[in-house]
Formats: structure tokens, sequence, C-alpha cells
């Protein structure tokens, strides 16, 4: 993975906070808080992707089974949670989700259990099944990849020999990103033996264009916003220092055309930070606008921020989230965990995993905390 990608991935880290006394913050913060969807499903570790979305209502989540705690165990078992109604379905009693991909249906998860990985002895390694998703029944049905280019088993999505060049494909550096079927291939060439990288090319059939976006800043896995008829070459970060923001990694999309654009962060988010302390500040689009996540405690701003012609509202981890008392939460020390925020492909339901419940209390049984689900188009909260 490039540096600023892995930069990225880890900004969901905490900023050190406990034990101090409360930070001021520099303007007042506008709260909405929206409806909270509280999964009580646990993510056990990193080893495997833990969630992702199945559709636009259906979110896939790696937990550990009933009434085990232990991490390292090697049980998984796969549900399916409708963020609509909150109902579980258990997909796999045994088995962890790979990849999946919503626009297609494509499914990979491995059936079986981690247990001879993580403790030895007997038990059989989980094998890679692929799967089609059925919304209607709300379950995973045995299928092949459909023929053509090959599947990959991380992605959920065709693959250009070339791309998997030095095993490099989930990296960031392999030369190729297949989009969606009739939308073409971004590519550009590159050096293995010194590691520099060419002019990036959108093609299709015989049309081209020349990207203004460095090689570097492309993620491994290039994601379609239906939404906005765009891919997301790069999610933004930055970086909020006494009240001023600098861009390390502009929001970037991509049209059907090949055409780019960057999306700006709103400059009322960098007032309303604490000036303590030096702010991580990430952006991923959500429908109609974008979503900006900041690590660290409520009283210092942190929190899940949505962004759209309403203007900035804060809607997950304010004051009183769900009824939680401000001094509930004076001691976060981060309001969401070191896991990714994925955003479903209509852009109106956020997943992401934090070890607080909606009444404010500091839930201990998962290593990576429990996965919610915040409601990005509905109604705020009363």
């Amino acid at each position: 993975m490039t540096k600023p990608l892995l930069a990225l991935r880890r900004a969901g880290l905490a900023l050190m906070a406990a034990g101090l006394s409360r930070a001021a913050v520099a303007a007042p913060i506008t709260e909405a808080p929206t409806r909270l969807l509280v999964t009580g499903l646990s993510l056990p570790d990193r080893m495997a992707t833990t969630y992702g979305w199945l559709d636009a209502h259906h979110l896939a989540v790696t937990t550990p089974p009933p009434g085990d705690d232990d991490a390292y165990s090697g049980l998984r078992r796969l549900v399916a949670v409708d963020a609509r109604t909150g109902a579980q379905t258990v997909l796999l009693e045994r088995g962890f989700l790979s990849c999946a991909n919503p626009h297609t249906g494509v499914v990979a998860a491995y059936v079986g259990d981690l247990r001879k990985l993580l403790r030895g002895g007997p038990a059989a390694a989980p094998v890679l099944t692929w799967f089609r998703w059925d919304a209607q029944q709300t379950r995973l049905v045995p299928q092949p990849p459909p023929p053509g280019p090959p599947m990959h088993p991380q992605q959920c999505r065709p693959f250009d020999p070339e791309d998997d060049r030095n095993g490099q494909v989930m990296t960031g550096a392999a030369p190729v990103r297949t989009l969606e079927p009739g939308h073409g291939q971004i590519r550009w060439t590159w050096d293995p033996a010194t590691g520099q990288r060419g002019a990036v090319q959108w093609m299709r059939g015989a049309e081209r264009r020349t990207l203004d976006v460095p090689a570097e800043r492309i993620q491994a896995l290039v994601d379609w916003l239906p939404y906005r008829s765009a891919y997301l070459l790069t999610p933004g970060l930055y970086r909020v220092e006494q009240g001023q923001m600098t861009e390390l990694l502009p929001l970037t999309t991509m049209d059907q055309q090949g055409r780019t654009a960057q999306v700006p962060t709103p400059a009322a988010l960098a007032p309303g930070l604490s000036r303590d302390w030096t702010h991580q500040v990430f952006s991923v689009p959500m429908r109609g606008g974008q979503l900006l996540a900041v690590p660290g405690r409520s009283h210092d701003g942190a929190g899940l921020y949505r962004h759209t012609a309403q203007g900035l509202q804060r809607v997950f981890c304010g004051p009183k989230p769900g009824g939680a008392t401000d001094d509930a939460l004076r001691d976060h020390t981060r309001c969401f965990e070191d896991e990714p925020i994925r955003v479903s492909p209509d852009g109106c339901q956020a997943a992401f995993a934090t070890r607080y419940d909606a009444d404010g209390r500091l839930r201990t049984t998962g290593l990576q905390g429990q996965v919610h689900m915040l409601d990005l188009c509905g109604r705020a909260v009363r």
C-alpha cells in the first residue's frame, strides 16, 4: 500500500487525549444526530474483510458466534443486517467475508474457520467459495464467477492479469485499474525496478484521456458511485492545526468519460475543532455531499460530519448521541475504531465500528468494537 493511502487507512487512530483537561472548541458545532442502528455484532479482528455492503440495504458482517468472546478462537460466522429494519440473517454458520460487489451481487467468502491458522491442530483450512447474493431470499447462492476475465478474490471485480503483477494488486502499485463493465480501464506505465510511475490514462476502446492525478494517489480498489455516476479514485485526507486546514490528499472522483474532479472540504470544519490538538480528517462521498470523519474526543470536535447543501452538521459523537450526557463521553479516546467507514452504494448509509452504543455506554466485547449503521439521508433524530 502506498504511503499516502496507508496514512489514510490509519487516520482513524486516537489522538491520545486521555487524562487531560477538557479543551476549548474554537467555534460552535451544528449538531444533527441521525438514526443510528446498533447491530450488536462485534468485530473479531482484521485478518479478513470484516464488513461490506451486499446491496444498498444489506451489510455483510463477519462476527464471532453468540457467546464466543475469544477473538482468537478462530470461529467466525457471516451475518447480513438490513439497514432499514435491523433484521439479521445468518448467511454462513462457519465462514467469513473476503469481498462483496454490491453492483453485481458477486460475493467471495471463506467457508470454514481459522482454528488451524490461529491454534494449529487438525482443523481444516477454510475454503474460498464464490456466491451470488440473493436479496429477495436474503441468502448466498453458491455460484462460480461469471465467464470472462478472472475475478479477484479480494475485490470481487474482474482484473487484468497485469493488474496482479508481482502480487501488488492490493497495494496500489499495480499499473491497471479495471472499471465496471463498459467503463474501460485506468492504466499507467510502471518500472518495477525503480518504482517510477508514468502518466495515468483512462482508456475505453480507442478513447484516451490523461488524468491529472498521480498514480500513487489512486487507491487499489476504485469504487463505483452510482448515485454520482462517477468513481472514487481516492478518499480525502486533511490535517487541521490551530484552526487551519492543510490538504494532504484531496477527495478525487472521475466520471465515465475520464474527467476528474476534486471535492473541497468545507472551511467551516476547522474552526470547530480544538486548537489544543492536531487533527486528522478524512472524507468519503455520500449522496448529496461528503462524510467527514474526525478521530478523537467529542469535546475536541471529533465525530462524523455530514456536509451537504444544507451545511456542515455533526451526525455522530456529538455531546448527546442518542440521549447520552456530555459527561458520559468525557473520556472518549475515539468515537470510532480503526476500521474503514463504508458508505452504502446508494450513498445513504454509513457502516462503521465503535465501542460506544447509542446511549454512550462503553462496550468491551469485540477487539474492534461493534458495527453501527448511520442513516445519512433520513430525518434527524429529535
